[in-house]
Order: structure tokens, then C-alpha cells, then sequence
């Protein structure tokens, strides 16, 4: 009677299946390269749970692919609005400028009481001054007239000079008005309503200097120049015709300039 021997063969058996099973099992090979200074374009999030985690990073150790705008750097607060990023390593450098500033000096002479009313027509101005300053020959006659007070504008007198002219219901070429007031500010309010007149009537009104004070012309049918002083005014008038439009308003200035000297010399 044979004797079969099973064991063998079924160790066998398990062998060769064992070999079968080695051969077709999938062999996992991880490559890893190394390029300095360049990472990885993505990062796949899709892994095998258990895959080892591989960063490639920037030499300068900041994470980020280059021209990408920072929000720090070593050492410093800088900052960085949209997508543009400002350093504190880059300073602006600028040119002190010099800005030269003009002084005007402005006129600091002591006030004189003077009373302007008591001095005469004739020593204010005569012809030549006129035709000097105006270019304009008028006679040698002058005309004074007294006027009253007016206490409604707290005026207490009033004088005027014609000039070129023997009484007032003649031509008057030029004129020079005095008039004293209580105080400084009832003379200053007289003349600013004197200028409004006749802005309202469509003067050409500008200003101008007299001896350090500001005076105001006025050009309407002639030309009107007044002026403050202390608690009196002093105006000048010239009739239409007189003086040539150029030379008018410097005319009146010069006129004002002579008369107010001579006020305060001799009054």
C-alpha cells in the first residue's frame, strides 16, 4: 500500500504562493530633489495620510515666492498698503529752501495835535503846487468858506479851500476840505462813509500811501482823494478836466502830501 507524504507539498504550495503574493505587491519608491532657492510651484494637499511633509523654503527664509510684496522686514516696521511696500531703509533727502521775506516798514511817526481848521487857504497850496503836481495852470485866487458843526456825525468844524477860484458858485478846480471830529473814530467812520458814497455812485476806488498814512482815491467826474488823521480828515478834490486821466491819481497824492505837511507845520 503507498504512503503519500501531504506535508511537503503543502509547505511547498505555501512557498510558491508566498513567492507569487512578493512579486505582484506595489514597491513605493519617494524621490527627493533638491533645488536651492527654488520651492515648489504648489503644495498638494491630496497626500496619503502618513506621507513625510517636504518645505522647500527661500534662501532668505521668508516662505514666499519672489516679487511677492512683504509685510515686514528684518529690523523694521515697515508697512505695506495694497501692493505696494514702503522701507525705512529708503529715506527721502531734500534741499532746505530758503524763502527770502520782504519787510515792509510801516510808519511809526508820533501823532501831532494840530487844530487844521486855523490855517489859511494860501499856505496850504497855490498854483504853482497844482501845476506841478497836475500838470494844470489855474489862477492864483483861492476861496475859503466856514462851515458849521454837525454834531449828527459828532463833527465839530469844517474849512474849504477853492483854489482857482474867486467865490464857490464859480469853477472850482481844486479843492481842499478840513473837517474835526470828536474823536479819531468818529473822523475814521466819516470817511469810510465818504468812500461807500461814492463806490455806491461807481468811483474807481483804490488806496494809496500819504506820508505813511493810507489814504483812499476815488475817480468818478474828476478825482476825490481822502484820508484819516488823528480826530480830523483831510480830502482833496479835483475837477473833471483838470488832469489827464493818467496823472490824476498821482496828482491828488501829491496834493495830499503838500497839504498835510503844511497842517502839521502850521497848524
Amino acid at each position: 500500500m503507498r504512503r503519500y507524504v501531504w506535508v511537503p507539498l503543502v509547505v511547498l504550495a505555501l512557498a510558491l504562493g508566498a513567492c507569487s503574493t512578493g512579486t505582484q505587491a506595489k514597491r513605493t519608491v519617494t524621490e527627493i530633489v533638491t533645488k536651492t532657492g527654488v520651492p515648489p510651484a504648489t503644495t498638494d494637499s491630496s497626500s496619503p495620510t502618513g506621507s513625510a511633509g517636504i518645505t522647500v523654503v527661500n534662501p532668505s527664509g521668508s516662505g514666499r515666492t519672489s516679487g511677492t510684496p512683504t509685510d515686514s522686514t528684518s529690523g523694521s516696521n515697515a508697512q505695506t498698503t495694497g501692493s505696494t511696500t514702503t522701507s525705512p531703509s529708503t529715506t527721502e533727502s531734500s534741499t532746505p529752501t530758503t524763502t527770502a521775506t520782504k519787510t515792509t516798514k510801516t510808519s511809526t511817526q508820533k501823532v501831532v495835535k494840530v487844530n487844521p481848521l486855523q490855517v489859511a487857504c494860501p499856505a496850504l497850496l497855490d498854483a504853482s503846487d497844482i501845476q506841478k503836481a497836475l500838470g494844470a495852470r489855474v489862477s492864483t485866487s483861492s476861496f475859503r468858506i466856514v462851515d458849521v458843526a454837525n454834531p449828527d456825525v459828532k463833527m465839530t468844524g469844517k474849512v474849504k479851500c477853492y483854489y482857482g477860484a474867486k467865490s464857490s458858485s464859480k469853477s472850482r478846480p481844486v479843492t481842499v476840505a478840513l473837517a474835526q471830529y470828536k474823536s479819531a473814530a468818529a473822523a475814521k467812520s466819516q470817511m469810510n462813509v465818504t468812500v461807500q458814497s461814492e463806490t455806491s455812485l461807481g468811483a474807481d476806488v483804490s488806496t494809496a500811501d500819504v506820508s505813511g498814512h493810507q489814504a483812499h482815491v476815488l475817480l468818478r467826474d474828476g478825482g476825490l482823494l481822502v484820508l484819516n488823521y488823528d480826530t480830523w480828515t483831510l480830502s482833496v478834490a479835483v475837477d473833471k478836466g483838470v488832469a489827464s486821466a493818467k496823472k490824476l491819481p498821482s496828482g491828488l497824492q501829491d496834493l495830499a502830501r503838500m497839504v498835510l505837511a503844511r497842517v502839521l507845520k502850521n497848524g
